[in-house]
């Protein structure tokens, strides 16, 4: 006993001192920062929470929706040698004014703190990277653009600043504050948001510099538009060329054996359409290349620096076409070049791009650009991308049976290696969304027939599916490897290349693509693919004609002999336009989204639209089971109209629009054979039996082309909403149009996740193709893929485990709804039949979470596709494409910055349950 007792003591005194330690260590690592707002803007205009980015740490409790006069932020960290550290930035209601915070109270350094208030929000993480040491308190205001501030209290955990947001010029402050405002100091931050400074001149023994004088003889003045430098950078910057005058540029490199290498690009200051373009070496080893136009850019101007012709002393040199001349007046170490703009030069031609070949060039007149020829070219027919895992290679086998198991192992041949190994995972994510697709789809059908089990048993005949096909993948993926492995040395030639593998025809191609000639061809197959709609659904318009009621008419917004597809199309924009999301401050929202959807539930379906011509509202007495429009559902589930010129008709839409028409005309098939009454018991193992190996070869290439068509839908709005900052340079406009946007995006159905989703994408892209500008086998190309690897492999994790968890809830239902059904007394019957329907309840979160991660994984391989064809767009110059990834960049961070605020917690049941039922009342259709 007495041992025991020793023993109980020494664990209670251990126990009590870790406890000490663990609250010593976090009050020693916790980070907290209080900002005290004080609004004195015109009106004390009200700002609202637009967006934030936290390095560590995080909002204190829960984040700030809106400045008034007065606010106080409070944000707070306890991680672990992290501190605090992040941006967040407000808009006002209607964003024209943008104040930005960036702080840092790390470990061991001393905080920091800055802010910004204005018609423009700056480069936040530049911002952020380079913000300034707090000054200590008492020692007066610091002030920036639009704000000032002061240090009130400056201790290790707990910061406090107070942050004045100050109105316009010449508007009057109270006259304490006006006082210390005059004496205030400006901002130590390292980041200038004007001008920067000219550095101090460096004294090297290795050095390269060039000097460029640059006589603009034209009437427009030009303005830098862009640069990129391999090495070195500006040593004497100018923004602007003016007409008629000499402006002197000059660049410079201390690097030990790599010279200076680099491009820079003026364009037209009023028409936007004229260019300046420079290409420039002056290594250590080999000779210095220099090269220029002006007027049309040319297509490639990277690929132009790394070919530009060695510089040539002898006299004045003018090329032909290039609408400039100039002329060295010094070489070596220092190199001194004089060019003349000529005054007689022509705009860009949109349409001249992708240049044509040499030899057309020659007969063609001469505006096109010289460096044309560089351009690779892309084929006239565009390949139908792969961009989900579920299209698989087209089998020349006819028998349904042996065709699953060669489509299911006849990938292309892979890339190298490491596609071999992924092969594997690749058909197991086609095997999750095959089984999810049905595993959605089935049960509508299936309660048809038999009510609450046939809801069941369909569920689980579409997890019985996705398993199956995962573990066919892993067979798959063994056989890929070796494949793999021999074709890693050819891989490795093709990428320094700067090829590109082609998943579809299994070669390396071009890396590159023709938006222009991609639209029109998505656009030509989408009007095919229409017309043929209309002519299986008989939609030739019906010729006016009078009605017993036209109220359902006036609600959808359409006349009496509108065409089906009409009414769908006016539904879906009513549906999302009436949504409860949308409109939360009216209270006859949810009364009016009820009649637009019983309006389309009589007028989507054939028979209840003519007996509604007819009778008017008695259509309504009768009707059946409804139907479930899977577009609409997917649509009204993830966002609203916006997001869909981002993501597109979802992948899973396609595939369980097309498995539920199938299985429909099973059951209308079957029901013309042999009755009403008389229906078969196993029409849906049936259909799906023949669904699940694939389906036949013209569905395969139906649904690749309604992918291709998205594709490339995205990708030119895409283009439209990156245009107003590449080619319109309105860039202030341009941001402040996105925070509007955003705002409206972050408050609908997953908005939220949504935009990170999207933001995360549009960053991944941007910046992987900006960093292989420098080549594909550099370290900051490498991180970059491996960082997209990696998050590509954990985003299929996810989506393979969520369906296994839906795996097990189905499970679950299955054995509750079970136990009871064969009871031969009605109560225990009724009892059985509420405890699948609570469990079933229980289980929404997690049907939900599934729908959303294997969407997530769609999404994600299609924006992947998108964002290439944007970007690699050779129907405009490389310089639109550069700006286009900035922007696209700059798109990203907006959108992810603005997403990080959850305003519905779908982990509840109560939460799930609503998202589900608002979405599927929107896409119901009834059928008699």
């Amino acid at each position: 006993p007495s041992l025991l007792v020793l023993s109980c003591t020494w664990r209670f005194a251990r126990f009590r001192s870790l406890e000490t330690g663990w609250r010593i260590q976090g009050a020693m690592f916790t980070r907290r920062l209080t900002v005290n707002v004080e609004n004195h803007t015109l009106d004390r205009c009200t700002f609202m929470f637009s967006g934030e980015h936290f390095a560590a740490g995080g909002w204190k409790s829960q984040y700030l929706e809106k400045i008034g006069e007065h606010a106080t932020l409070e944000f707070e960290s306890k991680e672990f040698l992290q501190g605090l550290s992040g941006y967040v930035y407000f808009s006002s209601v209607d964003h024209t004014q943008m104040m930005t915070l960036a702080f840092s109270c790390p470990i061991t350094t001393a905080a920091c703190f800055t802010a910004r208030c204005g018609t423009a929000i700056p480069n936040c993480q530049g911002l952020l990277d380079r913000v300034p040491d707090l000054a200590r308190p008492g020692s007066g205001l610091r002030r920036e653009a639009g704000c000032a501030w002061e240090t009130q209290d400056l201790q290790d955990e707990h910061v406090v600043v107070r942050l004045i947001i100050l109105p316009p010029d010449g508007h009057a402050l109270p006259e304490e504050l006006g006082r210390r405002l005059a004496k205030a100091r400006w901002c130590r931050s390292t980041l200038t948001d004007g001008e920067p400074s000219e550095a101090v001149p460096r004294v090297t023994l290795v050095e390269r510099r060039l000097i460029i004088e640059i006589d603009n003889r034209t009437e427009q003045n030009l303005v830098l538009d862009g640069e990129f430098f391999e090495t070195g950078s500006w040593s004497h910057k100018a923004n602007v060329l003016m007409r008629g005058g000499v402006t002197k540029l000059e660049f410079s490199s201390d690097e030990v054996f790599r010279g200076l290498s680099g491009l820079v690009w003026y364009v037209s200051e009023s028409s936007l359409d004229t260019y300046f373009s420079m290409v420039f070496s002056n290594p250590l080893a080999t000779n210095a290349s220099f090269n220029a136009w002006a007027g049309p850019p040319p297509a490639e101007l990277l690929q132009e620096m790394w070919s530009a012709p060695e510089l040539s002393g002898r006299g004045v040199q003018v090329p032909d076409g290039h609408g400039c001349a100039w002329n060295v007046l010094e070489s070596g170490a220092i190199i001194h070049i004089k060019v003349a703009i000529l005054e007689e030069i022509i705009s860009m031609d949109p349409l001249s791009y992708p240049p044509k070949p040499v030899e057309e060039q020659k007969s063609a007149s001469a505006g096109y650009p010289s460096a044309a020829s560089t351009a690779p070219k892309e084929p006239v027919q565009p390949v139908l991308s792969e961009s989900t895992s579920i299209v698989v290679a087209k089998s020349e086998e006819d028998d349904p049976a042996s065709s699953a198991v060669d489509k299911l192992l006849s990938s292309t041949r892979p890339r190298d290696f490491f596609d071999g190994l992924g092969s594997g995972l690749k058909v197991a994510g086609a095997g999750i969304l095959a089984g999810t697709a049905t595993l959605f789809a089935a049960p509508v059908i299936s309660a048809k027939e038999d009510g609450v089990s046939g809801f069941f048993s369909g569920l689980a005949t579409g997890v019985c599916g996705a398993v199956g096909l995962t573990l066919g993948g892993v067979v798959a993926g063994t056989t890929q490897v070796v494949r793999g492995a021999y074709n890693t040395p050819e891989a490795i030639q093709m990428a320094q290349e700067g090829k590109r593998w082609d998943t579809d025809l299994g070669v390396w191609v071009d890396d590159c693509c023709n938006l222009r000639e991609e639209a029109a061809q998505a656009e030509k197959e989408e009007a095919e693919e229409e017309l043929a709609d209309k002519e299986a659904d008989g939609e030739d318009g019906r010729p006016a004609r009078k009605v017993a009621d036209t109220s359902f008419y006036d609600i959808i917004g359409v006349k009496p002999n509108a065409t089906p597809a009409d009414i769908k199309k006016n539904y879906y924009k009513a549906a999302l336009k009436l949504h409860p999301d949308k409109n939360q401050n009216d209270p006859e929202a949810s009364k009016k989204f009820q009649q637009l959807a019983q309006a389309y539930q009589v007028l989507s379906d054939p028979k209840l639209r003519e007996r509604y011509d007819n009778i008017g509202a008695e259509a309504m007495g009768d009707q059946a089971m409804p139907n479930i429009d899977p577009s609409l559902f997917f649509s009204m589930l993830f966002g609203a109209e916006q997001f869909e010129k981002y993501i597109g008709k979802l992948y899973l839409a396609m595939q369980t629009d097309h498995i539920a028409k199938d299985l429909q005309k099973d059951f209308d098939r079957h029901q013309a054979a042999q009755g009403s009454d008389g229906l078969p018991r196993d029409v849906i193992g049936s259909s799906i039996e023949r669904e699940m190996p694939w389906g036949s070869d013209k569905k395969d290439n139906q649904l690749k082309r309604q992918q291709f068509i998205r594709e490339v839908s995205c990708a030119t709005q895409l283009v439209q909403r990156l245009d107003r900052w590449a080619v319109g340079r309105n860039e202030d406009g341009w941001v402040h149009s996105v925070l509007q946007e955003a705002a409206e995006l972050s408050r609908v159905s997953f908005g939220g996740r949504l935009l990170r989703t999207i933001g995360a994408c549009y960053q991944n892209a941007a910046q992987q193709w900006l960093t292989c500008l420098r080549g594909n086998f550099t370290i900051d190309g490498q991180l970059q893929s491996w960082k997209e690897s990696t998050h590509a492999a954990q985003v299929k994790v996810q989506a393979m485990t969520s369906v296994a968890k839906t795996a097990f809830a189905v499970k679950e239902m299955h054995d509750v709804a079970g136990a009871g059904m064969s009871e031969l007394d009605q109560a225990k019957r009724d009892e059985a039949a509420k405890d699948a329907l609570n469990s079933f309840e229980g289980s929404l979160p997690v049907f939900l979470q599934t729908i959303w991660d294997v969407s997530q994984l769609d999404i994600e391989n299609t924006l992947m596709r998108v964002c290439d064809k944007v970007l690699k767009d050779i129907s405009v110059p490389w310089q639109l494409r550069y700006r286009r990834a900035v922007a696209l960049d700059r798109l990203g961070h907006l959108f992810e910055d603005a997403g990080q605020v959850e305003l519905r917690d779908i982990t509840q049941s109560s939460v799930a349950k609503q998202q589900l039922e608002e979405a599927l009342y929107s896409a119901i259709k009834e059928r008699t």
